[in-house]
């Protein structure tokens, strides 16, 4: 076996590297998953049986239990409800790919044809046919052993006719109308009402209602929605003193309980000095960066600056026009001011901070939109980062393309009149009421005063979770398990009075420069997460387990068209069982169209089902996660948070990172050889280790010796008794593994024949192996761009190059098609054959060149017996 790595190192090494791009045309073929047999080689089907009261899944040992064993879901996320006679089909295929679980999302959505639909009054009423649909195949699921997840609120969009102000109607974001129901009774009883007719209602098929049936596993409260995340996204900036003025109220109330009043906190707060000298004094420090492409034309006279973007980047920050070396105090207020307007609409941001590492925001962060008339900026705060090299900078800029932006008289001064603290809307002579500050108020207050507003807004946020999970569990007397929402849209702790804690994560999550979710002008950062340094999703996903607590990841992709995503469904698994996780869900999955001129294809980024390198990889997967055939991690390092870290830290996160561990403290890169985690009470886990401040040394191995993972050279491999896997980045260098590494290396081996990235997973079952080998998939003609370039229509139809993908997503007359990873597969066995394996997951040819992975052999699956 010595000598067989020693060959593998030597091998990688003596072949050319891919170029730029290469061309897919004569090795890519058509592979689809909607054939795939449930007595098939592939089929995970034999995973799951028919679901009763004996299998209802309850939490125990802060893990996952069903029928007095261990159970993990490896689910996927549906927003589709079939016709009945398509339902038995979908709920067989589902569970041959290995799902256990669906997690039900945006089927309160008016575009998923779902559970609502509008009455003649515009009002939301449950759309009884649709459900009758989905009744049906949620009995099919159940009766295939796959459970299902229920989100409440998704996608519902609320408005006047539900009995609201007719204000909430100018809001369009409909995320920002959710938030209304965080401190409105009003909007929380439309939650509540919707919950209750939704899950109380009796499915005919099954003779039980939502609440009581085993087959709902969970019952998700609220996605990607906190009261926290809400605010500091700044979600609420279109809620007018109608919506306001209940939030306002409830926060005198609170300040009454604190004995603090208006009085006593404008007299603290309310400051003015009179203004110093202007502190920037030499024009000519001023700097224009531009990066990845962005291209600006900058002309300065006197106080006035120009700058015309010619040519994007591919960040809004790789325009930036900044004045360093500012030396300010946290003990004073300061005040900017300037005036500055557009060629056009826009919108550009402006900040304070630190003019070196790690670059600090300083105190101030604003979006500026302007228009085609001067406007005058002044801006006065006192929650400054004291440091004697700050910059001002005018950013966000690196999409603005065509655009000229004009700024002239910027001055930033010691002192002003800073007056934050004002008085309320039902303020009155004889009670007078503080105002509620809106968030870009907030963002220029005094620390101490920060920390009372995000108290309070924790409160609010901590009773609307505690009032809806009792609601579901005592009122409606659920008997499913309950989650609120996902941790970075809120904190640990709030969280952890539900049974399940869960978060999301994307690898390189598309980027929209102009508008949101804009299918005609995005991108996705086209990376291998194998050779993330810092490991990516799967360690952020680690540091917000709490221990003693089921933990789910409930979304998770690695986005289209990523040319990298065959490695996404081995590693995701393999490292959810090394840290020992309960749930994983991909996203999203669609119902494959059977009809006869249909060809399957990649439908969008987030697309699993026409994806061949996904969901051929699927069966794999979930043998991996629901099997355990990775050891969890035998050393557990934990984090200690309470409440009161939280409390004291909650101005600290950002919008999307909310409960963020890594400001606790938390080791991230110990997630690459151990268990990491929380815990939030007195249960240290048994061989649990506390995270300090030590430095700590991280090397390939994890502490089981079953994965290795070096993302500098550029290799994930896995060596467990009954997991082989190698994944190679391009170019990457195979280094001498370990020896007990190489001495556990049995039976087979996978041999790259170029140095180009390449994904193997063999799974043995009874002696055999059932492999998955696939580098690539996408769609027969599309046309893939370069996104810094997409103006010049330069196609890709395939690339290893880590750059900036868009496509236009023209999917008329679209297949997706795949390639196979190509080597040669060593063994010791040497009595067995290699097989090649047809879509529908059985048994063809057997490989006519002997062990050798070839797109020639026209598949992704193999089978060696």
């Amino acid at each position: 076996m010595k000598n067989f790595i020693s060959f593998l190192f030597l091998t990688i090494l003596t072949f050319s590297c891919y170029g730029e791009f290469f061309d897919i045309s004569e090795k890519a073929f058509p592979f689809q998953i909607h054939d795939l047999k449930k007595d098939s080689l592939v089929s995970a089907y034999f995973l799951n049986s028919p679901i009763d009261e004996s299998k209802r899944i309850t939490v125990q040992d802060g893990h996952l239990y069903s029928d007095q064993k261990r159970i993990r879901i490896f689910g996927t996320n549906l927003s589709d409800i079939p016709t009945k006679d398509l339902a038995p089909y979908y709920a067989e295929l589902i569970a041959s790919q290995g799902y256990n679980c669906i997690r039900f999302h945006h089927l309160d959505s008016s575009w998923a044809n779902g559970f609502l639909k509008l009455n003649e009054n515009n009002k939301y009423i449950l759309n009884q046919e649709k459900l009758d649909d989905f009744d049906f195949f949620f009995n099919e699921l159940k009766k295939n052993g796959i459970y299902s997840n229920i989100n409440l609120l998704t996608g519902r969009t609320f408005n006047s006719s539900d009995g609201l102000p007719k204000s909430i109607d100018k809001i369009s974001d409909w995320k920002a109308k959710h938030c209304y129901g965080f401190w409105n009774d009003q909007a929380k009883d439309i939650q509540k009402d919707y919950a209750k007719q939704l899950l109380t209602h009796v499915n005919p098929y099954t003779g039980l209602s939502y609440t009581e049936d085993p087959a709902v596993a969970i019952v998700e409260i609220n996605n990607e929605n906190g009261m926290l995340q809400a605010y500091k996204n700044n979600l609420l900036k279109d809620y007018d003193d109608v919506l306001w003025s209940d939030l306002e109220s409830k926060w005198n109330q609170w300040l009454s309980k604190k004995n603090l009043s208006y009085k006593k906190l404008s007299d603290k707060y309310n400051i003015s000095t009179k203004e110093g000298k202007n502190l920037i004094t030499d024009k000519s420090k001023w700097s224009l960066e531009q990066y990845d492409g962005a291209k600006v034309n900058l002309t300065q006279n006197k106080n006035e600056f120009k700058l015309s973007i010619l040519d994007n980047g591919n960040k809004d920050w790789h325009v930036q026009y900044s004045y360093p070396n500012l030396h300010l105090t946290s003990d004073k207020i300061y005040t900017i001011s300037f005036s500055a307007k557009a060629s056009k609409k826009s919108i550009i941001s402006l900040s304070l901070m630190q003019a070196h590492d790690p670059w600090k925001n300083a105190g101030i962060s604003e979006s500026l939109e302007l228009s085609t008339n001067w406007k005058t900026f002044s801006i006065t705060t006192s929650d400054i980062l004291s440091d004697n090299n700050l910059r001002i900078t005018f950013g966000s800029m690196g999409f603005l393309k065509g655009t000229t932006i004009y700024l002239k008289d910027v001055t930033i001064k010691e002192g002003g009149n800073f007056t934050p603290l004002k008085e309320g809307i039902n303020s009155t002579a004889e009670n007078p009421q503080l105002a509620f500050p809106r968030y870009d108020v907030y963002k220029t207050l005094p620390e101490d005063y920060k920390n009372l507003v995000m108290e309070f807004l924790y409160d609010i946020e901590d009773s609307y979770w505690s009032e809806m999970n009792e609601f579901l569990k005592k009122d409606l007397c659920g008997k499913f398990l309950t989650m609120g929402t996902s941790i970075g849209c809120s904190t640990l702790n709030l969280m952890n009075q539900f049974d399940i804690i869960d978060a999301h994560a994307y690898w390189n999550h598309p980027v929209f420069p102009i508008q949101d979710w804009n299918q005609n002008d995005y991108f996705i950062e086209n990376k291998s997460l194998i050779a993330e340094s810092t490991g990516g999703t799967l360690t952020n996903l680690a540091r917000s387990r709490v221990y003693g607590k089921p933990f789910s990841v409930s979304e998770y992709d690695h986005p289209y068209p990523n040319q990298f995503s065959p490695e996404m469904y081995t590693m995701i698994s393999a490292y959810a069982c090394f840290q020992d996780w309960d749930c994983i869900y991909t996203f999203c999955s669609t119902l494959p169209d059977l009809s006869p001129k249909s060809k399957e294809h990649i439908k969008g980024y987030f697309d699993q089902t026409g994806n061949p390198a996904k969901a051929c990889a699927a069966p794999f997967a979930a043998r991996i996660f629901r099997l355990n055939l990775i050891q969890p991690g035998e050393e557990k390092y934990y984090l200690k948070i309470t409440k009161n870290n939280e409390l004291e830290n909650l101005k600290k996160f950002t919008a999307w990172s909310i409960g963020d561990t890594e400001i606790f403290g938390m080791k991230k890169e110990l997630g690459f050889n151990h268990q990491i985690g929380v815990i939030l009470e007195d249960n240290t886990p048994a061989n649990g280790i506390e995270i300090n401040e030590n430095e700590y040394i991280v090397n390939d191995y994890t502490d089981t010796n079953e994965i290795f993972w070096n993302p500098k050279q550029g290799v994930f491999a896995i060596n467990s008794p009954n997991v082989k896997s190698l994944i190679t980045a391009k170019n990457a260098l195979l280094p001498e593994f370990d020896k007990n590494w190489i001495e556990n290396a049995k039976n087979i081996f996978f041999i790259p024949e170029k140095k180009d990235f390449q994904v193997f997973t063999a799974i043995r079952e009874n002696n055999d192996y059932l492999i998955y080998a696939c580098n690539w998939a996408g769609n027969k003609n599309e046309n893939l761009m370069n996104y810094a370039d997409k103006n010049k229509n330069r196609g890709y139809k395939a690339t290893r190059d880590a750059i900036s993908i868009s496509n236009k997503p023209s999917y008329d007359n679209l297949c997706s098609i795949a390639m196979s990873s190509e080597g040669l597969l060593t063994s010791d066995l040497s009595n067995k054959k290699l097989y090649k394996l047809s879509s529908n997951g059985n048994q063809d040819s057997e490989v006519s060149e002997k062990n050798i992975f070839s797109c020639k052999n026209k598949t992704i699956w193999y089978f060696f017996k």
